[in-house]
């Protein structure tokens, strides 16, 4: 069986770990983007550094995950990644520059004296990551084509992601610091969040209307696809439902409950995405087969990532777990 399975579907198992990786790094690294722009509420110094102190220990960290995936389709896709990070030239600088402003900002804010404005050049580079990140996301998706109505739509896209973004940092404020629905501010984290996430979801539902709507060859995907489609949009709708209507009951009961609620809703639009492009690496020219390593340096890396990627999850909730509920202020 796993004989078969590496000779047959290897390009598949990368396939499916540079989509992990993805993943992983807009869940995590998108919690500290959503706090960056949550700073757009607060004005006081205090609440400014009571919630980025929330993010302190883990936002270098979480970019660990897009090192893995860049480093995944560098290794693994090397007749692809040239096509793809020179399509997303653009948006792989502008991601660069604002990540680079974003650690910056981070540092200076505390040690010059120019305290708000290096606040809101961390607020703003927040902002341009996670709309870059969506625009790129559904730059990708459409094929690298560069149609006005396919601006538009990563444009939604990129609204799309600013929402989502925005709502993983009201859950991440809420959880670390222990503030709970069913004791304080009852109603408005309930209403910021379920706002931000039916905004999360109608961009991202304008944007795919936008491409099948326009775009032939994505429209013949989706028919394509038929009733499997259905299963991460009926994903969608199930974890919006825990994650928006049941959140006090989720808080009473666990507020590990409440995170994997979330994190299932962000995972229905994932899979999805990745039902639209596969079998692609590089839609929808080079098949994952195709633009894939040779089979021994694939199995040699494979052997690398079943290690790395394990312990990074184990780290990662680890470190997550011991510092929950313990951060509010940074003082270095």
């Amino acid at each position: 069986m796993i004989a078969y399975i590496l000779q047959n579907h290897l390009a598949d198992i990368f396939g499916f770990l540079v989509t992990l990786a993805l993943y992983m790094y807009c869940m995590l690294d998108g919690c500290d983007l959503g706090v960056g722009m949550l700073l757009v509420r607060y004005k006081s110094r205090a609440k400014r550094d009571s919630i980025i102190g929330s993010i302190a220990p883990f936002w270098d960290a979480n970019e660990t995950w897009l090192v893995l995936w860049v480093g995944l389709i560098t290794i693994a896709f090397p007749q692809a990644h040239g096509e793809i990070l020179g399509k997303l030239y653009i948006h792989v600088f502008m991601l660069l520059f604002l990540l680079i402003l974003r650690g910056v900002s981070f540092e200076l804010r505390l040690k010059t004296s120019y305290y708000s404005l290096w606040s809101n050049i961390f607020m703003i580079s927040s902002f341009g990551m996670s709309f870059t990140m969506g625009h790129m996301i559904f730059y990708y998706i459409s094929g690298f084509s560069n149609g006005i109505t396919q601006f538009v739509s990563c444009c939604a896209g990129g609204m799309a992601f600013i929402m989502g973004f925005s709502a993983l940092g009201e859950m991440w404020i809420s959880l670390t610091q222990k503030i709970r629905v069913s004791s304080e501010y009852p109603r408005k984290i309930e209403n910021d969040v379920s706002g931000l996430l039916y905004g999360f979801a109608l961009f991202s539902m304008l944007a795919y209307a936008i491409l099948f709507h326009e775009d032939e060859v994505m429209f013949g995907r989706l028919l394509k696809l038929g009733y499997y489609s259905a299963i991460p949009i009926m994903l969608n709708f199930i974890c919006g439902f825990l994650a928006v209507y049941m959140q006090r009951l989720l808080y009473r009961w666990s507020n590990f409950l409440f995170l994997v609620s979330m994190f299932c809703f962000f995972a229905a639009f994932f899979i999805f995405s990745a039902m639209v492009v596969y079998p692609y690496i590089s839609p929808y020219s080079i098949l994952l087969v195709d633009g894939a390593a040779h089979e021994k340096s694939l199995i040699a890396i494979l052997i690398s990532a079943l290690i790395f990627v394990p312990l990074l999850l184990i780290y990662t909730m680890v470190v997550h777990i011991a510092f929950r509920g313990k951060l509010h202020n940074i003082d270095y």
